[in-house]
């Protein structure tokens, strides 16, 4: 019996030591005439993909079966962080608002993507950047406590404040320093809601639980993201020159950090990638603007 489940076990270990993601397709999206594309995101279904510019004036939405893209509003620095509900009817989002004086205030609008009527949630000097709690949105202005609402997700990644992670856990704001003294930057959630993955600015990529204990670090891999099975991470091998990103291409790493393959190879410089909720698939951007969507499969 023993001999058995040691001969199961090393069946098990080599599989996912041979475990790939193998590209299928790049399909360069057709945007309109002076639309670029640089932050992305999808809907909860895969249906749509949403994006802002690099000067994050705006967000758009193109719908991934039909080809078509549409501006959701040209609110300035609307496109920084935005947040899309799950039944994909609303987004909500921070825009800024200069009065032509010193004082700038920054304002949390909800939009109905049905009936395109806006609601103004919030507004101040400084608020975080919003996102869905359930139905709720949140921001650093109501989230004292939420444990009266019952969510299916009850784990939710805020951001960042201070240069330290936020997270709603049960209905509570906490903040996470997983490597102590940390400065962070592209926190996400895994699908199942367990695992956290940041980037440090000195160490880079890390995994970490929920309590902020660190499992694995996976060092340096910008911008990364989780595939929707939870099984490899994304993300993007860029260099500089100090001033700017020189070259850059997508590639993926398996949680485990032991297996690591590149995506792209091309002669553009790609960048910020970000996996489907639901399908294999990956956007990322050009650092001139433009859009592709990536189809993968995994193999053994």
């Amino acid at each position: 019996m023993k001999k058995i489940f040691i001969f199961l076990f090393l069946i098990f270990t080599i599989n996912l030591a041979l475990s790939q993601i193998k590209v299928v397709s790049i399909e360069k999206i057709n945007l309109p005439e002076k639309v670029y594309s640089y932050q992305m995101k999808f809907s909860s279904n895969g249906k749509h993909l949403y994006f802002s510019n690099s000067s994050f004036d705006g967000i758009w939405r193109y719908n991934i079966d039909e080809k078509t893209t549409q501006q959701i509003t040209n609110d300035n620095f609307s496109g920084f962080g935005f947040d899309i509900n799950k039944t994909g009817d609303k987004i909500t989002y921070r825009r800024t608002v200069n009065n032509g004086t010193m004082n700038r205030r920054q304002e949390v609008v909800e939009k109905n993507l049905v009936d395109n009527s806006t609601n103004l949630l919030e507004s101040a000097q400084n608020i975080s950047v919003p996102i869905y709690y359930g139905d709720k949105v949140v921001s650093s202005k109501n989230i004292n406590d939420l444990s009266d609402i019952v969510v299916e997700d009850n784990i939710k990644v805020l951001g960042i404040e201070n240069t330290k992670i936020v997270i709603i856990k049960n209905g509570k704001k906490e903040i996470l320093d997983p490597l102590g003294n940390g400065s962070y930057i592209w926190p996400s959630i895994s699908p199942d809601g367990k695992t956290i993955l940041a980037v440090d600015m000195t160490q880079g990529a890390f995994l970490c639980t929920i309590d902020g204990k660190v499992t694995q670090i996976l060092g340096r891999r910008n911008a990364p993201s989780f595939t929707h099975d939870g099984k490899w991470i994304v993300y993007m091998l860029d260099k500089d020159d100090g001033h700017r990103i020189i070259s850059s291409n997508i590639y993926a790493v398996s949680v485990d950090g032991k297996t690591t393959v590149q995506l792209t190879n091309d002669a553009n410089i790609n960048i910020n990638p970000v996996c489907s909720i639901n399908e294999n698939k990956v956007a990322f951007s050009t650092i001139d603007g433009n859009l592709f969507i990536l189809s993968y499969e995994e193999t053994k």
